[in-house]
């Protein structure tokens, strides 16, 4: 069966059909098409076990999968209208799955202990919706989408993309328009956590002040214009020499904590370099939307070969911000107690992430792609360099917080005076002091982040 028979299939699905019909009328012959070796799940109570698992060459779970029953209401919503109606769904909040809710979801068969998959999909004949696992965070890869004869062939082609490249480091960018609030103290640490539960784990420097180089014992020096050559090739769509130039300026630090070895890989910036690429406006090689586009194609060149990618992103709004986050898959919001902070948060929350969002959408539909490019997540907000506040300023800040609408994680980080030793000392305090309050701060920080189950839905 070929692309254009499957579609022809789906087109023939009534608009009401039970999940039984639609598994054995379609989603079977989808596996098939894919060519991965599949389990399917006939009972109506099956407990903790999704109505499919997909399986790697390894035999290991890559892909689960929740279907629902086809029903009229949502077959006939158009499609500027599905993804409004789908979010008010009962069926699709089913499929997801609710915390509260004692029927279980993607979220729920994607946080199980033993041999997780890597991908979930809430499928209907209607609405069809990719997730992506990493350790205990899960985050939508795509918004909902509606299957139409014109969609599902591309929404077939990004899933069998992602199932054959499962080994993609997830990407986060931490950023806050104000300064101040430790941002760059904060991937320092949550990457040497990340090191310690054995991830691999490459720090990126894209702020021109390169705090986060010398704060590692980088030189910014010795790496001027080093950047700017693996963009020049990468422009040029020279892969295998950018991707040459950019391990050789990857730089690999080992950190030595009571015998136990743990690596931290660094791409420096300098700050001549940066500000060059900001100022590079007038040559045409670097023109938006290329420019934006970048940092992340640069990435995409070594992501296999980590599991994390930390960002250290600018409080500026401007070309270095937009590629830092044009290359994440999610966002992580610093931020103290200021209202200023709280206001620049909300900012990010309803503009900035909506608008590159809506650009990487822009950005595929021009270049007709058929795999689309993701846009960055708002993993939550941080926060980071708090301190003791009173009863007045903790009401405000609460309701600054019902105003955003956004995660806000427990651990609150403090100000310690181990992480201002531990940068005379140019390490993460999770190395230089291990046990000290600072590194169990973040220690809870991150595994409440990325190792625990985390769903992050929106």
């Amino acid at each position: 069966m070929n692309i254009d028979e499957l579609v022809k299939k789906w087109s023939t699905l009534p608009h009401n059909l039970l999940e039984s019909q639609l598994n054995f009328n379609f989603t079977n012959h989808l596996w098939n098409f894919l060519g991965f070796s599949y389990e399917a799940n006939t009972t109506i109570v099956g407990g903790l076990k999704p109505n499919f698992i997909i399986y790697d060459q390894f035999n290991k779970p890559l892909l689960v999968v929740e279907t629902k029953k086809r029903v009229v209401d949502l077959a006939n919503i158009s499609e500027s209208e599905f993804v409004n109606s789908c979010h008010s769904s009962n069926l699709y909040r089913e499929a997801i799955g609710d915390e509260n809710s004692k029927i279980h979801g993607i979220r729920q068969y994607l946080s199980v202990k033993k041999n997780p998959a890597k991908y979930g999909l809430v499928f209907n004949g209607d609405f069809f919706q990719l997730f992506w696992r990493n350790d205990g965070l899960i985050i939508p890869l795509m918004e909902v989408q509606k299957v139409t004869k014109k969609t599902l062939p591309k929404l077939i082609y990004q899933l069998d993309y992602y199932l054959k490249n499962p080994n993609r480091a997830f990407i986060v960018s931490i950023w806050n328009r104000k300064g101040g609030i430790a941002k760059t103290t904060n991937i320092i640490n949550i990457a040497a956590v990340l090191s310690a539960y054995k991830k691999r784990v490459l720090v990126v420097d894209f702020d021109p002040q390169v705090d986060l180089t010398r704060s590692l014992g980088v030189i910014p020096e010795h790496f001027k214009h080093k950047l700017l050559r693996c963009f020049d090739k990468i422009q040029l769509e020279e892969y295998d020499a950018a991707k040459k130039l950019t391990e050789q300026l990857i730089q690999k630090l080992y950190f030595n904590v009571r015998g136990q070895i743990y690596p931290i890989s660094i791409l420096p910036a300098n700050k001549k370099t940066l500000e060059d690429f900001s100022e590079y406006n007038t040559d045409e090689k670097y023109h938006m939307p290329k420019k934006a586009t970048a940092l992340r194609k640069l990435l995409s060149l070594v992501r296999s070969e980590y599991d994390y990618i930390l960002i250290d992103t600018s409080p500026k709004t401007d070309i270095l911000t937009a590629c830092s986050l044009f290359a994440a898959d999610g966002v992580i919001i610093p931020s103290d107690y200021d209202p200023e902070t709280l206001r620049h948060a909300k900012e990010i929350s309803c503009h900035f992430i909506p608008k590159i969002i809506r650009s990487a959408r822009q950005n595929s539909q021009r270049k007709k792609s058929l795999v689309d490019e993701i846009a960055p997540r708002l993993l939550g907000l941080v926060f980071s360099n708090s301190s003791n506040i009173g009863v007045t300023i903790e009401k405000e800040v609460a309701r600054c917080l019902d105003e955003l609408d956004i995660k806000v994680y427990k651990t609150k980080l403090r100000h310690c005076d181990n992480v201002v030793i531990a940068k005379f000392f140019r390490k993460p305090v999770v190395f230089y002091r291990p046990k000290s309050h600072a590194s169990q701060m973040y220690i809870k920080l991150t595994e409440e982040i990325f190792m625990k189950s985390n769903f992050v839905e929106k």
